[in-house]
């Protein structure tokens, strides 16, 4: 897993610059136009927000912007794209199929299925985050593709953004968005 602030980002990547704020305040700076990334595994990026709850994310400013999260998936290697694809073949190509494999995969990454038990919980009762064990962690990194998390300050909605509504948290808060992908 890496992460730090997106420095020349272009078609076929982008530096990521960790800031001295971080190794030496414990606490991320974002300025507006800054990105914080973190790309990597899902289940290794959740071992690092929760290992590393208590930093803080701060963007001071007064015109309204938020800190916002986006997650996304990394685009598939070719061999998982090939691996995908003898999968798709060995298991028929009929719709039910397909979205049975989908199904297979969420409940095999087993993180996501910790939100389907949050939303059954009245308001404020959210489960403690549990760190991904080793079994969960190995599960991920054969099985799925490469997650990217953003931080950014944002103003309003934005499409395919989770708005935290403030401009400060912390890791832990980012973690439990995480989660819930």
């Amino acid at each position: 897993m890496k992460h730090g602030i997106v420095q020349n980002e272009s078609f076929a990547g982008a530096e990521l610059m960790t800031p001295p704020s971080r190794l030496i305040y414990n606490r991320i700076g974002l300025p507006v136009h800054a990105t914080y990334r973190f790309i990597g595994y899902k289940s290794s990026i959740l071992r690092h927000l929760i290992d590393s709850s208590d930093c803080a994310v701060e963007g001071h400013n007064d015109l309204g912007f938020t800190i916002q999260i986006k997650i996304s998936e990394v685009m598939k290697s070719g061999s998982e794209q090939i691996a995908d694809s003898i999968r798709g073949g060995a298991l028929g190509v009929a719709g039910e199929v397909v979205t049975l494999v989908d199904l297979m995969n969420n409940v095999l990454d087993g993180i996501s299925v910790i939100d389907l038990v949050r939303q059954q919980l009245p308001a404020g009762q959210a489960p403690a985050l549990k760190r991904p064990n080793r079994a969960t962690y190995l599960k991920d990194h054969a099985i799925n593709s490469r997650i990217m998390v953003d931080l950014s300050l944002h103003k309003g909605e934005k499409s395919g953004w989770i708005d935290t509504e403030t401009v400060d948290c912390t890791l832990k808060e980012v973690a439990y968005a995480v989660n819930a992908a």
